[in-house]
């Protein structure tokens, strides 16, 4: 079912005027079936190039556990790849690794996107403690250790998740 969209023409054409243009390669599309026939999925296209349907956007029921884990495994692919060639090397300093961990991979991995979330104290939690686990890696810290969260935040001269989510729903 190929039929004009009026919206998506509209935008395509403010974006052109503005000097910007539109990725065909990173742009999906996330239809809302119509209750009364949920079979036909229209097609929508830009420049006689047919834009793909995504699946899922943010879980149907607006839950964002599902977000949440994938990001989780991004960032934990970040780390697992700088593990040799920095985390473990004894020569670099400290704050070079958490400027890195901060500012490069795997917290711009973690929080993508993070502005627009609505997280419960259960995210909040899964994430503050990724970020405090990758901090003690960096440091080298061990979990028999026992080393107290605030202390791993003040090596590091960091502050935990839950105000580094908060900075970035404020700015």
């Amino acid at each position: 079912m190929k039929t004009k969209h009026y919206l998506l023409d509209q935008f395509v054409m403010a974006s052109r005027r503005s000097g910007l243009s539109v990725s065909l390669k990173k742009t999906a599309v996330l239809v809302q079936p119509n209750p009364d026939n949920i079979y036909a999925t229209p097609v929508f296209t830009v420049d006689n190039t047919a834009l793909p349907v995504a699946e899922t956007f943010i879980h149907r029921t607006g839950s964002l556990d599902d977000e949440i884990t994938a990001r989780l495994a991004k960032a934990t692919a970040a780390f697992g790849c700088l593990r040799k060639r920095l985390w473990d090397d004894h020569g670099m300093r400290v704050d070079t690794k958490v400027q890195v961990y901060r500012a490069v991979v795997v917290l711009t991995t973690l929080l993508c996107s993070s502005e627009t979330w609505t997280l419960y104290r259960r995210h909040v939690k899964k994430l503050d403690s990724f970020h405090l686990r990758c901090l003690s890696r960096i440091l080298h810290i061990k979990w028999q250790d026992r080393m107290p969260y605030t202390t791993v935040l003040e090596q590091c001269d960091t502050t935990g998740i839950e105000s580094i989510l908060f900075r970035a729903q404020f700015r």
